[in-house]
C-alpha cells in the first residue's frame, strides 16, 4: 500500500471578455462551484470534511 503526498493548486478560470457597440461589455458565465463566491474546489472540501469528521482532526492541527 503507498500513500501519496495531496498536493494543493490553484486552478485559475479565465473567461473572455467581449465589447460590442451595442450591448456594451460582454463577460463569459462561470463554471459552477461548490461554495457560491469560493475558490475552494469539491477535491478540497471532502479533504477537510473526512479529516475533520472522520479522522476527528480539528482543522487547525491540518497540516501536511
Amino acid at each position: 500500500m503507498e500513500l501519496v503526498v495531496p498536493e494543493i493548486y490553484v486552478l485559475r478560470t479565465l473567461t473572455p471578455n467581449y465589447a460590442i457597440k451595442q450591448a456594451g461589455v460582454v463577460i463569459a458565465e462561470l463554471p459552477p462551484r461548490a461554495i457560491e463566491r469560493g475558490n475552494a474546489g469539491p477535491g478540497l472540501l471532502a479533504h477537510l470534511l473526512v479529516r475533520k469528521y472522520v479522522d476527528y482532526l480539528p482543522i487547525q492541527l491540518q497540516r501536511k
